[in-house]
């Protein structure tokens, strides 16, 4: 379990800072930016459930991530072709490269071998809340968020 989600970290942190050095950006520098509201309150969520519940609980609060990046790009895979920002479409290939794609594949299966009747309940309430922040995410960022002054 653990090494599938270092798997995804690992090729997810190698392609941002690839990216980040495009930009002539050091990870250091990003790391020093205050996140927005709802980003703290996701953050908390995941690191809350993965500090005080079940190992299996927090790969179920990180799978909606992996889950949501993978469904996006595959959606939007064919307007990636006609997209002249190269630096977002290098971004998102690599959701749907077949090394991701089947690292959520793996990632699904496992929680889905690992559920049982007796915790199926709280897994399926950690998803559910994961996937509201994961929504918020994805609003957050189209809407530019900030803290309050």
């Amino acid at each position: 379990m653990l090494e599938l989600a270092y798997a995804e970290a690992t090729t997810e942190m190698r392609n941002y800072e690839a990216l980040l050095n495009k930009l002539d950006m050091k990870l250091e520098e990003v790391v020093k930016v205050d996140p927005s509201p709802t980003n703290t309150a996701y953050m908390n969520f995941l690191l809350t459930t993965c500090v005080f519940g079940s190992p299996l609980e927090g790969l179920v609060s990180i799978l909606p991530c992996f889950w949501s990046y993978a469904e996006i790009a595959l959606e939007h895979q064919d307007k990636l072709k006609d997209n002249h920002v190269e630096i977002y479409v290098e971004w998102a290939k690599v959701y749907t490269t077949d090394e991701y794609l089947n690292l959520v594949e793996e990632l699904k299966a496992f929680t889905d071998d690992m559920a049982s009747e007796i915790n199926y309940e709280r897994l399926e309430k950690i998803f559910l809340m994961a996937s509201r922040y994961e929504y918020m995410f994805w609003d957050m960022a189209y809407n530019l968020e900030k803290w309050p002054i």
